[in-house]
């Protein structure tokens, strides 16, 4: 070796190492979290699509076919199909909500979502054990959600109040 020539020493380059594995952690962690989060917004989206698509529906009923569309629980409609020919309001009604709730459903085990459409208080959010129905007050589509976000499970929840 020639004198006042100097290399790294193993320390110092496994304190280098040790810095730069990290720093990449950093980096997979916050990659991680922007995923969870595209994901979560881009549910929050099909909810909007799903929701303006049931809305719209209801609001090109007359006003007195409205009923059809009111549900006692999150169960109601999880079943059921399209009504293809001379179908009545009730049918109309059964079929758009079914597909509604099936809309909720296809994402699958990372979110879990309920919806409803019912009268109660627009300030009073849902839950997914709680959809704040009462039977009085405005019309709405209220729809809670459950999200994974960071490894916890978030619980979202929206009102879309209807008007004729």
């Amino acid at each position: 070796m020639i004198a006042g020539e100097r290399g790294f020493s193993l320390v110092e380059a496994q304190v280098a190492l040790l810095i730069w594995a990290l720093a990449v952690l950093a980096l997979v962690s916050v990659q991680a979290k922007s995923l969870s989060q595209a994901r979560d917004s881009e549910f929050g989206g099909r909810v909007g699509d799903a929701v303006a698509a049931l809305a719209s529906a209801i609001q090109a009923s007359p006003e007195s076919v409205w009923p059809h569309y009111l549900e006692g629980g999150y169960d109601d409609h999880m079943s059921g199909g399209d009504c293809l020919t001379a179908c009545s309001a009730q049918q109309l009604a059964d079929a758009a909500l079914f597909r509604f709730k099936r809309a909720l459903q296809a994402e699958g085990r990372s979110v879990r979502a309920r919806g409803i459409v019912c009268r109660g208080d627009s300030k009073v959010r849902p839950t997914l054990a709680n959809a704040g129905c009462d039977g009085k007050g405005e019309w709405a589509v209220r729809v809670a959600w459950r999200a994974r976000l960071g490894g916890k499970w978030l619980e979202h929840a929206g009102v879309w109040p209807l008007r004729p």
